[in-house]
């Protein structure tokens, strides 16, 4: 909510699942945004299942007054592997509501060496304050474009590669094509 409408509202029931649209710059670039907050719901669901197949990039957010659901993060990050078939999906991992640190149950070292575990990013957020919160979009963000950019490499190595495998095959063809005439 914060991220979308830069208002961090008091009514809002966090255990609901929602989705969000926003287009915002990065890097001098645009970024269509579609957003599934699943509200920390780690029961499997299709609607879930089907976002996770198609989404590019995914936040694990867990709230640093509750060790419960920095236990929940690496669920997440389970669900997200049986469903996608790959670790290598870009990921931002999240400790928020470090506006509440007197509360803290999760240390940053903590965050920090799952994040490490993750092979991602970890930030220490306040939706409530709104630190960090643009940058952790951001990261991901650059992360979707960087692999994007990867993807579009080896798809054009692969592209390559047939030609000259296709030259190198017929090259023994073509040497005693010639040594006939």
């Amino acid at each position: 909510m914060q991220f979308i409408s830069h208002r961090f509202p008091e009514d809002h029931d966090p255990t609901i699942e929602d989705a969000y649209k926003t287009q915002i710059r990065i890097d001098n670039e645009a970024a269509n945004l579609d957003i599934l907050d699943t509200a920390g719901q780690v029961e499997f669901t299709a609607m879930r299942d089907q976002y996770m197949r198609a989404g590019e990039g995914f936040i694990i957010s867990y709230s640093i007054t509750d060790r419960r659901s920095f236990q929940e993060a690496r669920q997440l990050k389970q669900l997200i592997y049986r469903v996608r078939h790959t670790v290598d999906t870009p990921l931002v991992l999240v400790g928020n509501k470090s506006d509440l640190a007197q509360l803290r149950q999760v240390s940053i070292e903590e965050g920090k060496r799952l994040a490490e575990e993750f092979q991602c990013p970890f930030f220490e957020t306040s939706a409530a304050l709104r630190y960090y919160i643009d940058e952790v979009f951001a990261t991901l963000v650059r992360q979707i474009r960087q692999r994007e950019a990867e993807a579009c490499r080896v798809n054009k190595k692969k592209s390559q590669r047939p030609h000259a495998l296709w030259t190198r095959l017929r090259l023994p063809f073509h040497r005693k094509q010639h040594s006939l005439q």
